[in-house]
């Protein structure tokens, strides 16, 4: 089973501009995505033959700049709204998923979602915050869980109606069920193309009902 970080401000660092700044964290914009994957596109209906059709071309760019622009879009309303970023929601996650709310800190890296480079700095940060501890692995001392505390798991509960609300607005109300279900398929073919395991959600991102929150879970 697979296992979205936090950033600890300053005092005089707001969260929304604490996320910003973390290294790797959107630091291209949508639009740049867009430019870049146009670019490629262009290139792509000059050649008359190559390993990529136009088609595929032409859907591979705007399923970058779906991407680029919804995460960049949730992202802002958990700022404003959930008092976290989108990277520390990942993190926090995948921690709160896992027994005993802790990973090996090289297992948590292949299990976030959004923020894979600067994880070090990251579980720094959520460490600074108060929402995650590191521990030491017993069986190996070179070894170093990152583990939630109480606290991070009671921002994670206050954090995860915003996020599951965001994607309930800006994906699924676009898609009805034979379009989910055609593009799971999909996605399903290209994962594990690559290797990835796939399978059905654990139910760890259910939010209860009396949360005030859309039913649903945060997808691995």
């Amino acid at each position: 089973m697979r296992h979205e970080p936090v950033v600890a401000c300053t005092h005089n660092q707001s969260v929304a501009e604490a996320q910003y700044s973390v290294p790797g964290v959107n630091s291209r914009t949508h639009d740049d995505v867009a430019r870049t994957v146009s670019a490629v596109a262009t290139k792509g209906t000059e050649r008359r033959q190559g390993p990529v059709s136009d088609e595929a071309l032409a859907v591979w760019a705007d399923f970058l700049r779906f991407h680029a622009t919804v995460t960049d879009v949730l992202g802002r309303e958990l700022a404003a709204r959930g008092g976290m970023p989108l990277t520390w929601f990942d993190v926090l996650l995948q921690l709160d998923a896992t027994p005993g709310g802790r990973l090996r800190m090289q297992d948590l890296a292949s299990a976030v979602v959004l923020s894979k480079s600067g994880l070090t700095r990251l579980v720094d940060r959520l460490t600074d915050a108060g929402l995650v501890v590191r521990t030491s692995c017993p069986s190996d001392r070179r070894g170093t869980f990152a583990e939630i505390t109480a606290e991070g798991r009671a921002a994670l509960r206050r954090a995860r109606p915003v996020h599951l609300q965001g994607v309930a607005d800006h994906f699924a109300a676009h898609l009805d069920h034979g379009q989910l279900a055609t593009l799971g398929q999909a996605l399903t073919t290209l994962l594990h193309a690559q290797g990835v395991k796939t399978g059905p959600c654990d139910g760890a991102g259910e939010v209860p009902v009396d949360d005030g929150a859309p039913a649903g879970a945060y997808p691995r």
